[in-house]
């Protein structure tokens, strides 16, 4: 398990991170830059740009959170393996995604309609409430890139899926920095399950500062 960067490339991510953190330009959970430098690390290893990352990345608990947008992107930047993906169909009600992995038969066609959302209990927030399309569509497509392209979408979640890690896991800190019961113990059984680089970091930044040191 390697992070691909060399320490004058890691050092200098560490600079980028701390200048567009003290720009102001982060969104309201990326609390400091070195939470900034972990969603950048995340998304060089996606192969994202430091402001692409910032505007698409946030990371929850250890797994990477990544907009529907640039999840799509990451699968039809891959023409080898992503003939198409598509949305065919786009309203307050619904939204279909069809998509063609080369090699495979047939495409694959998923839907997302607001009934789903509700049985799901999603659909109580502002966001859903002002923009349901738009909410059905970032669903629908970041769950067809996961079922189609795990080998290019492993392990990403959708922000609005991140929220209901954060409100399924009571443990989980409100802010960035904040103790969770027994963080050492918690932190020493989370490593032993990381399954990349970008994880370990998220670990090491969830824990509260004096520990880290």
């Amino acid at each position: 398990m390697t992070i691909k960067f060399d320490a004058q490339q890691f050092d200098a991510l560490e600079r980028v991170a701390e200048k567009i953190f003290r720009s102001g330009v982060c969104p309201p959970d990326v609390k400091n830059a070195d939470a900034a430098f972990a969603v950048m690390l995340a998304g060089a290893e996606m192969g994202f740009g430091p402001m692409q990352s910032i505007r698409s990345i946030s990371l929850v608990k250890g797994k990477v959170s990544l907009n529907a947008d640039a999840q799509i992107a990451m699968c039809t930047r891959a023409p080898e393996v992503c003939e198409y993906f598509r949305l065919s169909e786009s309203t307050a009600e619904r939204a279909t995604f069809v998509t063609q992995r080369r090699g495979h038969p047939a495409p694959v066609e998923l839907t997302w309609t607001f009934e789903q959302a509700k049985a799901a209990d999603l659909v109580k927030s502002s966001t859903w409430k002002a923009h349901p399309a738009a909410m059905l569509r970032a669903r629908c497509g970041a769950a067809l890139a996961r079922a189609v392209y795990p080998d290019l979408v492993a392990g990403v979640y959708d922000p609005d899926e991140a929220d209901e890690i954060r409100r399924a896991d009571p443990e989980l800190p409100r802010q960035l920095g904040a103790a969770a019961p027994d963080p050492l113990a918690h932190f020493r059984e989370r490593v032993t399950t990381a399954a990349t680089s970008t994880e370990l970091v998220a670990l090491v930044l969830s824990l509260p500062a004096a520990q880290r040191a």
